[in-house]
């Protein structure tokens, strides 16, 4: 029988612009009905790394867990980002870090390459064998609380639509702390000012400013027959003013950046490989 948790939703703030300038405006909605999909212990917020090193733990030691992610996949903060390494003298202490660098090739310079595949499939396999369930492509929307004003949960939202899943301990392993945030957790100030980022770019022409790690990525490219490419990977170092640490409005601002510098790398791939196939 389907549990269902009746869930009186707060306020939505609706930016509309007025005359030139941005109003904030507000629209209610009603009392409804949210089935509940999981009870668990242990709620992991996030597929990275850390969030399934923190389900197999926390399972180990008896409790229920439930892990979602936003992501189609585990492993973002490795995949997502191409940083498909560690240094070949960074010994894996874990099972789970084992069991993904453990294998891993070995280059001339001193790295330890993995394949994005395999570290999902590892990130899966332990999760299936701690017997966690977990969520892809679930956004988290709120935080649930109990009358004492508790955590006791969360709300997610995904193509089925909005579950609640209840839960005594959330363990925030997002890349940018979304739970805690949302939850209204204190932080560290963040000092307003010049930050420095970085970003990984696989293959293109490199400016004056990438440093080139020394080795490359293989990828198997199939059409009429498999093509075996290998391509040179980058690292940039970017600054960017930052006003503070907001979810809001600082990191967002500076993620727009840094895809508008990737957009234009690779605009600046494209042309390079289309005058090359006019030329051939």
């Amino acid at each position: 029988m389907k549990t269902w948790m009746s869930i009186h939703l707060l306020v939505l703030s609706i930016f509309l612009p007025t005359q030139g300038q941005a109003q904030s405006k507000t629209v209610s909605e009603s009392e409804r009905q949210i089935p509940l999909s999981y009870d668990v212990d242990v709620i992991v917020v996030g597929g990275t790394l850390r969030g399934v090193a923190a389900a197999e733990a926390a399972a180990k030691q008896g409790a229920k867990v439930f892990l979602v992610t936003d992501r189609p996949y585990l492993g973002e903060d490795v995949c997502a980002t191409q940083r498909l390494w560690v240094k070949s003298d960074q010994k894996p202490k874990t099972e789970l870090g084992k069991s993904i660098y453990g294998n891993a090739e070995k280059t001339n310079n001193g790295y330890s390459l993995v394949k994005p595949m395999d570290v999902k499939r590892k990130l899966d396999e332990a999760l299936l064998n701690n017997v966690v369930p977990y969520l892809y492509g679930s956004y988290l929307t709120e935080i649930l609380h109990d009358q004492n004003g508790e955590i006791a949960g969360i709300v997610v939202a995904n193509r089925s639509g909005r579950q609640a899943i209840r839960g005594k301990i959330i363990i925030d392993a997002s890349d940018r702390a979304f739970a805690a945030r949302i939850a209204g957790a204190d932080f560290t100030p963040y000092s307003a000012g010049v930050q420095k980022f970085k970003r990984i770019i696989v293959g293109g022409k490199p400016n004056a400013k990438a440093k080139d790690l020394g080795f490359k990525y293989t990828v198997l490219q199939k059409s009429k027959k498999t093509e075996k490419k290998s391509y040179p990977v980058y690292e940039y170092d970017l600054e960017i003013q930052m006003k503070d640490g907001s979810l809001n409005l600082s990191l967002k601002q500076t993620e727009l950046l840094v895809i508008k510098a990737i957009i234009l790398v690779r605009r600046l791939i494209l042309r390079s490989f289309f005058r090359f196939h006019r030329t051939t």
